[in-house]
């Protein structure tokens, strides 16, 4: 029997409730096939010509890229698995594996006599079994935008068990019970480890699990700063079963990609050295570090505004007025964020020359979006203003390593299966309209191909941000931007249907259902909640009710 939880914790479901309540012709829809999994028993617990850009690779551009005509691909079968359990939150996937929430209602769900906690469930991908994991997760790491409750190795997932959602179970053997203890649970035998660790945004490498934590939860010095009041960087080694610091400061997190870790490491934490050479320690500057030789390298590269880490490179957003007030970009002043890249393999910097408002990267592409007004007001798209966020790649290694799409990108972009997929603004574009429904009011997906030099127009609006994963796409359309079309035949057009796309293939499909503000994206298939009411007031999970977001699952079947 789990002990009871504390007198305080009984508040916390009215809490929980008012925190997630603040705040070219479309494709025709491919017919979907829709399956409901069984109810399991209840647990006990556009195009222009490219133009020269100066800057420090004084390089020219391709003149022209291919317009690829929309739907060109025959759209596959989609398979539409309801898995019928109500969701709360984000959803989280790798492998063969997703994991999502759920919230007790009026039944324990972990045996702890309570009926307020957020439990962790998962599936398995490969056969579309769900299955309670028993374990409580701290609800506010289920509508996390930087943080997350859960990750996966081949045979393990790591969760972040909540101590006091748990029965008051102290986990980490320090003598409280107000911590998020990481733990490793084996989803076949259901067998569950706590590494007795604190630990933030957990990723697995193999079958070790590296992952932040702070100093103070453990009062140690972990950094070797002489004080115990940052976030490191630290490593459960699988083999040794033994957790140890990596010795940088990463309290705005990591990455991870093949042989190499980056964090961006504050100055002041990292024991008050200037890291960046500007002359003082107030900058946040990339570090990376090299698993195979345990060996951590100093970019000198200030790193506040985001970076992107592949097993080959490391792309980030450079502020000038913290890299010396150099003007990095040369448009005459020092007031920008700059791309710059640092090739893993020659440990050396390549400044791209561009302003920077959002970036990707995979392999050896480097996608990202740069604000004419900060490019020295400059018509990069060609469109008579300099309003605009325009897409370039910089591709690693290449001959000519930059290129201006020369299209604009203010609805974001990602990288995924050696493409570029980006939602391009039709106002932006000079007034075009790209999904065909005789207004310039939309924002399109489009897909660039960086070996053909083409850029395919889905001709299918974005309603929200893009999601690419394991080489597919996927994002939400709002009825309202297509059209006004009813894509769900739930007889409005009042919702917003989820769109997966092939980046092998640009082949497009429509899911037909209506979608929520999470998704996720693997290559067995992208995970997605369909508000009830949203789909024609259908009682997907059979409760009787209709107000409830329930898990469903879209795959490619068979062609």
């Amino acid at each position: 029997m789990f002990p009871l939880a504390s007198a305080d914790s009984y508040n916390r479901a009215d809490e929980k409730h008012e925190a997630r309540n603040c705040g070219a012709l479309t494709p025709r829809p491919h017919p979907v096939t829709i399956h409901t999994t069984r109810r399991p028993p209840r647990p006990t617990k556009g195009f222009k010509p490219m133009r020269r850009l100066h800057g420090p690779f004084h390089i020219l551009l391709a003149t022209a890229l291919l317009a690829a005509p929309a739907a060109q691909a025959q759209a596959p079968r989609l398979e539409i698995v309801n898995l019928r359990q109500e969701v709360s939150g984000r959803i989280w996937g790798s492998g063969n594996w997703m994991a999502y929430a759920i919230d007790e209602d009026e039944k324990s769900l972990n045996g702890d006599m309570d009926f307020e906690d957020t439990l962790l469930c998962l599936v398995d991908l490969r056969t579309m079994a769900t299955r309670n994991t028993g374990l409580a997760i701290n609800y506010k790491l289920a509508d996390s935008d930087d943080d997350w409750a859960a990750a996966f190795s081949p045979t393990q997932v790591a969760v972040r068990v909540s101590e006091v959602d748990q029965g008051g179970r102290d986990l980490n053997g320090d003598g409280r019970t107000q911590d998020d203890v990481l733990c490793l649970f084996n989803p076949t035998t259901r067998q569950l480890t706590s590494l007795r660790v604190s630990g933030s945004r957990p990723t697995f490498i193999g079958e070790n699990l590296y992952f932040v934590q702070p100093e103070g939860a453990g009062r140690k010095d972990l950094n070797g700063d002489g004080d115990t009041s940052d976030a490191v960087v630290c490593v459960y080694d699988a083999a040794t079963k033994k957790v140890e610091s990596l010795q940088m400061e990463a309290e705005a997190g990591f990455s991870a990609a093949g042989d190499w870790l980056a964090a961006v490491a504050s100055e002041a934490a990292q024991g008050g050295r200037d890291l960046n050479g500007d002359g003082d320690t107030s900058d946040a500057v990339a570090q990376v570090y090299q698993l195979s030789q345990k060996r951590w390298t100093n970019t000198g590269l200030e790193a506040a505004g985001g970076y992107a880490l592949t097993p080959r490179l490391l792309a980030v957003s450079s502020d000038e007025r913290k890299q010396g007030g150099k003007d990095l970009n040369g448009d005459g002043d020092a007031t920008d964020d700059v791309c710059q890249v640092w090739n893993l393999a020659t440990g050396k910097a390549a400044n791209t020359g561009q302003q920077v408002v959002t970036l990707a990267a995979e392999g050896a592409l480097v996608a990202f979006t740069t604000a004419e007004t900060s490019q020295g007001r400059r018509d990069l798209n060609r469109d008579g203003d300099a309003d605009d966020d325009i897409v370039q790649v910089y591709t690693l290694g290449a001959a000519r390593p930059l290129v201006s799409l020369a299209r604009d990108g203010s609805g974001g972009v990602v990288v995924s299966g050696g493409k570029v997929a980006f939602a391009c603004s039709e106002d932006s574009q000079a007034h075009r309209d790209l999904n065909a429904d005789k207004d310039a009011d939309d924002t399109v997906a489009q897909v660039y191909d960086p070996v053909r030099n083409a850029v395919f127009n889905t001709a299918v609006a974005v309603d929200g941000d893009l999601r690419a994963g394991e080489g597919f796409l996927a994002w939400k359309c709002a009825e309202s931007q297509q059209g006004e079309r009813d894509l769900n035949r739930d007889g409005d057009t009042d919702e917003a249907i989820l769109y997966v796309l092939n980046l092998a293939t640009n082949a497009v499909s429509s899911t037909g259902m209506a979608a929520g503000e999470y998704t996720c994206v693997t290559a067995r298939g992208v995970g997605f909640a369909t508000l009830e009411s949203d789909q024609g007031n259908r009682d997907l999970n059979a409760d009787r009710d209709t107000d409830d977001e329930v898990l469903q699952i879209a795959r490619f079947g068979a062609r």
